[in-house]
């Protein structure tokens, strides 16, 4: 019998559905083709409709193996592990490009200022976390996406728990049993992430890494190393999913790809219990232990996405596009009150250890800070404190400024005639590569962050018609930066 004849016959009454679907793939609507014959073209369309569903289904479940997502460097007995791309696809080609280039220039000179970036967010943003730091890498990079057309990242978001991680991701409950403890990590623009844990099963408890990865990026972590050796195996869990199960000497890792080949999930079970503990607990070894992990886990569940992230990173937060922000924030930086700030903060730097003095006029054997306070009060209008009340987490004075403590920052509210002794040193705003406006039921509060390093801060900035509110973040995340932002009474101020 002809077996090509019996797979036309036997996929001969296709329904027209799949026919249109590939019609479109083909992208032969809406304009004449030089095919002749009705026949002919469903004969066509019929080939894309099969060559569709076979790809998909070989792509989700035949071919998840570990040589299928590693890039053998020419010439060397190196490779590159492509987190995200399978063999014969555009990511894995892309990546393997791009760590094979960033191999062979790693003794470039490097940019670490990002020069040839300033003036444009999105690309410094990009170069920084690609590690392009020059010119020609920075071209590099871009190429290589334009080519492959692969996305390119500018930043992530740090997360510091799984509540945070889903609400980002979309990330659903994944176990069966027990409890996923899941705490620091970071999530990209598409909602791939990276979180470490511990998974509180009913027979064991295990230190875990969790990663999800989106096809059709660049992932911007990895790079050229030694290939390891690997014992690995296909193994069907519970629910029916195809998972692969990758074992190094010192973790193992189950890795499983969505029904639709666009999103890659992998479990790394860090720190394996001791042979004694793995007997105790009723395995006979590591590997079956990772069947046991493997049964517990809907890896479907890991693969759902949200757009929360994306959401977040469709601001544009340069200092170049929100000029009137930056306006009002130079507003600030001249200020009386801003200005005397900047000129104690000199004095005290030169004569004294520390960025800040928390005293105030009057103490003993600070003669030397009571006379400048004089001068910069005489010079600028302003009244200097001249005592305080400490609580726990706030001091207040009495010009009226008060200082306080919040979780992951510090808030500092200044009247505008006050002479404010405990702000650190802040560059000029033009000095700010990021400056944006976060609006909040009908008030604004000015973010400004990305300054020189170790000069500069990350802030927040709120203007009543008497006083000045500023809150120094700890991180220049933006969604947390807007996270305090949104924890904060503002109104109460006014």
């Amino acid at each position: 019998m002809n077996e090509s004849f019996c797979l036309y016959e036997a996929f001969g009454a296709v329904e027209d559905r799949f026919l249109l679907e590939a019609e479109a793939d083909l992208g032969l609507w809406g304009r004449k083709t030089k095919i002749h014959g009705k026949k002919l073209l469903r004969t066509l369309l019929i080939a894309a409709a099969i060559a569709a569903l076979l790809g998909a289904t070989a792509y989700a479940a035949g071919l998840l193996k570990w040589s299928e997502r590693v890039f053998p460097v020419e010439g060397t007995e190196k490779i590159i592990v492509v987190p995200n791309g399978l063999k014969g696809t555009k990511t894995y080609e892309g990546t393997g490009a791009w760590w094979t280039w960033v191999d062979e220039h790693r003794k470039d000179v490097k940019d670490y200022e990002l020069s040839f970036a300033q003036g444009n967010d999105q690309k410094r943003k990009t170069c920084e976390l690609y590690s392009a730091y020059n010119e020609a890498a920075s071209d590099k990079l871009f190429e290589i996406a334009d080519s492959f057309d692969l996305a390119l990242y500018a930043e992530s978001l740090s997360i510091e728990s799984g509540e945070r991680l889903a609400e980002l991701t979309g990330l659903q409950p994944f176990l069966s049993e027990g409890e996923a403890v899941l705490q620091g990590g970071y999530v990209f623009p598409d909602g791939s992430f990276k979180t470490e844990g511990r998974l509180d099963l009913e027979t064991i408890s295990l230190w875990c890494t969790l990663q999800r990865f989106s096809t059709g990026a660049l992932y911007p972590y990895g790079g050229v190393i030694r290939s390891p050796e690997i014992r690995e195996r296909d193994y069907q869990n519970a629910l029916g999913q195809d998972v692969d199960l990758v074992s190094f000497s010192n973790e193992t890792e189950l890795w499983y790809l969505s029904s639709n080949g666009d999103t890659f999930a992998v479990l790394k079970l860090d720190a394996f219990p001791g042979k004694e503990t793995l007997t105790r607990s009723g395995f006979a070894d590591r590997e079956d232990l990772a069947e046991y992990v493997a049964d517990r886990i809907n890896f479907a569940a890991i693969c759902q996405k949200n757009d929360a992230a994306q959401q977040i990173f469709s601001v544009s937060r340069g200092a170049e596009d929100n000029v009137e922000t930056a306006a009002r924030l130079e507003l600030f930086y001249s200020s009386p009150m801003f200005s005397a700030a900047r000129d104690f903060e000199e004095f005290f730097t030169e004569n004294f250890y520390g960025t800040s003095f928390t005293g105030v006029y009057g103490q003993e054997g600070y003669e030397d800070i009571d006379r400048e306070l004089e001068k910069l009060a005489a010079k600028y209008g302003l009244r200097y404190a001249e005592s305080r009340t400490v609580e726990e987490k706030k001091t207040r004075y009495d010009n009226g400024a008060i200082y306080q403590r919040l979780e992951g920052a510090e808030l500092h509210y200044i009247p505008k005639d006050a002479l404010y002794t405990r702000l650190p040193y802040y560059v000029a705003p033009g000095e700010y590569a990021r400056i944006w406006s976060l609006e909040m039921v009908g008030l604004q509060i000015i973010c400004f962050t990305d300054g020189p390093e170790k000069i500069s801060g990350n802030c927040l900035l709120y203007e009543t018609e008497n006083a000045w509110v500023l809150v120094n973040v700890h991180t220049r995340d933006v969604a947390v930066m807007e996270q305090v932002a949104r924890s904060i009474d503002w109104a109460a101020f006014n």
